[in-house]
């Protein structure tokens, strides 16, 4: 992501969200903070809040071919934006993430706020916890599949899961971002009698 280093050293970014509310002399708009995303450096947002594994829907395209300095690469990008057949078929075989777009793009050089305006959340992943309180107080250890393959029919570039593959990679004894989330499920657990 050469078209970001310089931004990825920056100061920390906020984000914010527009709300409108109405009052007897009109429509307030304000912004806020982002109810979950803290003041951080672009690299921090690109890396743990934003999703750039998943494949840029049409909308994202189009933002992206309106910063587009080659004519040829701006068409393209319009006619992926705009055409669902043909933006279904580069997805599918190609299955591309954000660096994967701005190489087959180069002269697509967005700015951090585009990006960061443009880009989805980060989807939560769940994960089983496979261990047992009464075996492990204190800790919480997960089973997890490390997920990997290749696009385009088997030849293409390999892609890897956005969590599994950075829990793999993770240094030991690091903080990470988690959340534990109760199961929905009503079932009871009762303690057997040794």
């Amino acid at each position: 992501m050469e078209c970001c280093q310089a931004q990825l050293k920056q100061a920390p970014l906020t984000l914010a969200a527009s709300h409108a509310t109405g009052n007897i002399t009109g429509v307030v708009k304000t912004w806020e903070p982002h109810d979950t995303v803290p003041s951080c450096s672009l690299r921090t947002l690109l890396t743990w809040f934003l999703d750039i594994t998943t494949p840029l829907a049409p909308i994202q395209l189009e933002n992206l071919a309106s910063v587009a300095t080659d004519p040829e690469e701006q068409r393209r990008l319009l006619q992926l934006a705009t055409n669902p057949s043909a933006y279904e078929e580069w997805r599918n075989w190609k299955f591309p993430h954000l660096l994967e777009v701005l190489t087959e793009f180069p002269s697509v050089r967005p700015t951090a706020s585009l990006l960061v305006t443009h880009l989805n959340p980060l989807q939560p992943r769940f994960y089983s916890i496979s261990s047992s309180p009464e075996v492990h107080p204190g800790q919480i250890h997960l089973t997890v599949a490390v997920v990997n393959y290749k696009t385009q029919g088997g030849k293409g570039p390999t892609h890897y899961g956005v969590c599994s593959n950075f829990l793999q990679d993770f240094p030991p004894g690091q903080n990470i971002h988690l959340f534990v989330r109760r199961p929905e499920s009503n079932i009871k657990y009762r303690r057997q009698a040794s």
